[in-house]
């Protein structure tokens, strides 16, 4: 069932903020789970604010970044900020990231603070060489998990591979999750969370704006 556009306006940053919070915690109202489409590092944090009536909550992030830097260039919720900003909402339990094979924007100050928060980093790597057990292992039994996925950490949806259809995303590297499944001539590990959410991802791909939906 589609929510949804969600009203977005260029340089009403806090508006936004406002809009996309306020949706989740509306779908969130309802016996449905929320789905946020589109945007780009800005869109997460209202979106995971959403759930503060409902945690704790894990977060699996599925990213090639571990985007903690607590500002840029004076902005606190945008580019590359999304899991040092959930670090600080009481209802987020813990975290475990997924997929990394760099720090990106990252430095060492960053790469220790969340280590520090109990961050649980699994590089692209290990999911290769161990499976998702490599990162599944580290969120407890039955806990309520929120995943988000960036277009960067895998060449697998055609369309998300090419920055002209997904300006906000950073190039995708050859050392993502699915360009080191195909350089070894096997299966990406990930296809199990990657079949979920494929559809979904694809999607995204024709729209712009963020988009709200409720799944049944």
């Amino acid at each position: 069932m589609a929510a949804g556009d969600i009203l977005t306006i260029m340089h009403d940053n806090a508006g936004n903020r406002a809009r996309i919070e306020a949706k989740t915690r509306e779908i969130l109202s309802s016996p449905a789970v929320p789905i946020l489409l589109g945007g780009d590092d800005s869109v997460v944090s209202p979106f995971l604010a959403g759930f503060a009536d409902h945690g704790p909550v894990w977060i699996l992030q599925i990213d090639a970044h571990i985007d903690w830097r607590d500002e840029v260039h004076g902005e606190r919720y945008g580019y590359s900020s999304p899991m040092r900003r959930a670090s600080e909402m009481a209802h987020v339990a813990g975290m475990v990231q997924v997929g990394l094979r760099s720090v990106g924007s990252a430095r060492l100050t960053e790469i220790e603070a969340a280590r520090h928060y109990g961050s649980r980093f699994v590089t692209a790597r290990e999911v290769h060489a161990l499976g998702v057990e490599a990162a599944l292992r580290h969120i407890p039994e039955g806990a309520r998990v929120v995943v988000t996925f960036a277009a960067t950490v895998s060449t697998q949806a055609s369309c998300l591979a090419s920055p002209h259809v997904r300006p906000a995303a950073s190039p995708i590297r050859r050392s993502s999750i699915s360009s080191q499944a195909s350089a070894s001539g096997r299966g990406s590990p990930v296809s199990i969370l990657w079949s979920s959410i494929r559809q979904t991802t694809l999607t995204a791909c024709r729209r712009s704006p963020p988009r709200a939906f409720s799944s049944m």
